[in-house]
């Protein structure tokens, strides 16, 4: 993801741990996922977090359509219960998020309606 604040430790962003060396980038893991622009694989979004989204019991009562619905709040929620049962790095790699940057680095992107 690209984070539109400071990379550090907040809000969603309460877990973040430096990525070991080797990926070719700057990433820190984190619990949160985001609308806000971010690069994902197709099949993971696909096959994985659309159907915890669209089975997600608040939001399964909603018609959805022509709406700006979010996948941050669902697949938060099923995250923080796998890091719960199993722990934040078995989490992760289940999961696989990460912001891109390091701790402290300025925010990559911005708002729109700000």
């Amino acid at each position: 993801m690209f984070n539109q604040r400071t990379n550090a430790i907040a809000r969603y962003d309460f877990l973040l741990e430096k990525e070991p060396p080797g990926q070719g980038m700057p990433l820190l893991r984190t619990v949160a996922h985001s609308n806000n622009p971010s690069i994902v694989r197709t099949s993971k979004l696909r096959d994985e977090w659309l159907p915890v989204c669209l089975n997600d019991p608040f939001y399964v009562r909603r018609d959805l359509r022509a709406t700006a619905y979010g996948i941050e709040e669902p697949l938060f929620k099923m995250h923080i219960q796998d890091v719960h049962a199993a722990g934040f790095q078995k989490a992760h790699d289940r999961w696989g998020t990460y912001l891109f940057g390091h701790i402290g680095d300025a925010a990559r992107i911005i708002h729109l309606g700000e």
